[in-house]
Parts: C-alpha cells; sequence; structure tokens
C-alpha cells in the first residue's frame, strides 16, 4: 500500500512555462486563465511574457490546482475532483474511481481507471 496525502482541489491552474538562459532550468510561474487563453487568439503572441534572463517556452491550462504553495500535486499526494480522484504516485498525474482510496491508501499494484 502506498501511504497518500490529501490535497484540497482549487479548479484549473494555468502556467507559463520559462527555460533559465544559463541554467536550462525550467520555471513554472502561474498565470491567470485570462492570460492563458489570451496567447492563443489571433496575434496572441504579443502577449507572451517576458522575463528576464529566461526565454519563454509556452503554457499550460487546466492543470490540476491543489492547496500547495506551487499548487502542484506532489508525490504521493491525491485531491478528490468532482467525478474522479487524482494522483501523484511520481508518475504523472492518475485517474482513479473515488473508491480505490481507502484511509489515504493505494494498493500500489492498482492501475487507473478513469
Amino acid at each position: 500500500m502506498i501511504k497518500l496525502t490529501k490535497k484540497k482541489y482549487l479548479g484549473p491552474g494555468y502556467f507559463y512555462e520559462f527555460k533559465n538562459n544559463e541554467t536550462g532550468a525550467i520555471l513554472l510561474e502561474e498565470c491567470t486563465a485570462e492570460e492563458y487563453f489570451r496567447l492563443g487568439i489571433k496575434g496572441g503572441s504579443k502577449f507572451n511574457p517576458v522575463k528576464e534572463g529566461y526565454t519563454f517556452l509556452g503554457a499550460m491550462g487546466g492543470t490540476i490546482k491543489v492547496d500547495n504553495p506551487n499548487t502542484f500535486l506532489g508525490k504521493n499526494e491525491y485531491c478528490e475532483m468532482p467525478n474522479y480522484t487524482a494522483v501523484n504516485r511520481g508518475k504523472g498525474i492518475e485517474c482513479f474511481t473515488k473508491d480505490k482510496i481507502v484511509n489515504d491508501e493505494l494498493d500500489e499494484l492498482t492501475k487507473p481507471n478513469i
């Protein structure tokens, strides 16, 4: 069994992705839904954010936003969504029916079923 920590789902998240020009490290910076969606309109590239020392790579939208300081679901954490449970076992986000987690534990052999 894998012991999980329950986090509170706060809704969809939106982020800009930057690459550090010196180190190559990736930086994710939260943005609003409005800022995210305006990048996709015709001529939206004029809204690309600029950050000194970084190259803007793109944006992500509709992520799972939780009550962590960085708003991401961390390893061995889960949150209950309206219709399913999202889990991060260190392999990315996996989705399960709500009955698969009992007492904050998930059988490590359980395969995502949504």
